[in-house]
């Protein structure tokens, strides 16, 4: 049997106690994808630049998505399943009174994919004529090349019967350990 409430404690034991903040800031999050609703309902602020959006899909991935507004760029940590305009959203967002910096939306977007499944990176098509970058690990370039192109399906998305994703290349390979500023131009 899995004891769910174990594997919990223990990714927030490896995570460095983060899950603990997760769980109160996204309570219930992701288990109610409901056609026609707006699928990027939950936005938590966690810090004072950075915002955690968790997309309602109908492939219950609920991916966490993360938006950092810094002084040069936004930076945009996976763009999830593509089950909505994540590109039009986050221009919406930026201009809230939320963030509250109303020269946020008119900073260039920086897209940084953790990894190539596609609950990760199904919004990049619709922020790739927008960003500065569309980045990923360099370190399989091919592979991670092939799960940009749905016809070749490395992410994952005809499995699961994901038409949404759409083709959309890398633009910026990053190295192991590699920073992207928040404040100065990139690399």
């Amino acid at each position: 049997w899995l004891d769910t409430r174990q594997v919990r404690e223990q990714q927030n034991e490896c995570l460095g106690g983060v899950m603990e903040h997760v769980d109160r800031a996204v309570p219930g999050a992701g288990w109610s994808y409901r056609r026609g609703q707006e699928a990027f309902a939950r936005v938590d602020r966690l810090s004072e630049r950075v915002w955690l959006v968790v997309e309602d899909d109908r492939f219950g991935e609920h991916p966490f998505l993360y938006i950092i507004v810094g002084a040069a760029r936004v930076v945009l940590i996976d763009t999830g399943v593509g089950t909505a305009d994540y590109a039009a959203f986050v221009d919406r967002f930026l201009r809230s009174a939320r963030v509250g910096r109303p020269e946020a939306a008119a900073l260039p977007r920086f897209v940084v994919n953790t990894h190539c499944h596609f609950d990760h990176m199904g919004g990049n098509a619709a922020l790739a004529p927008v960003a500065e970058a569309v980045s990923a690990s360099a370190r399989d370039r091919a592979f991670t090349a092939a799960a940009c192109d749905p016809a070749r399906d490395a992410s994952l998305a005809r499995k699961v019967g994901c038409a949404e994703l759409r083709a959309c290349a890398v633009t910026r390979w990053l190295a192991d350990g590699e920073a992207v500023s928040l404040s100065a131009e990139p690399g």
